[in-house]
């Protein structure tokens, strides 16, 4: 497995773990966001670390940069989609 794979499979592993957040006896919206604002920025870590080690980048940040903004925001297209197909069925 290259380091491209594992970082592909280990990027949804924070939101995956923030459902866990639910399982607060006491449901407190606030904590349930924070925990799932810190996974989100941690997969978006790992995407963007995953990112410039495809890229073999030597100083110049921002084609990874660019590269993660696109991953990320293509990411989020894809769930609204998803959400709105739920929605509607």
């Amino acid at each position: 497995m290259t380091i491209f794979t594992a970082t592909a499979a280990i990027a949804p592993l924070p939101l995956w773990l923030s459902s866990f957040a639910l399982l607060v006896p006491v449901p407190v919206l606030l904590f349930n966001v924070l925990i799932a604002g810190v996974a989100l920025v941690l997969s978006i870590i790992l995407v963007y670390q995953g990112c410039k080690a495809l890229i073999h980048d030597s100083g110049n940040d921002v084609v990874s940069m660019s590269a993660t903004y696109t991953i990320i925001a293509s990411s989020f297209l894809a769930w609204v989609l998803l959400l709105v197909i739920v929605w509607a069925y």
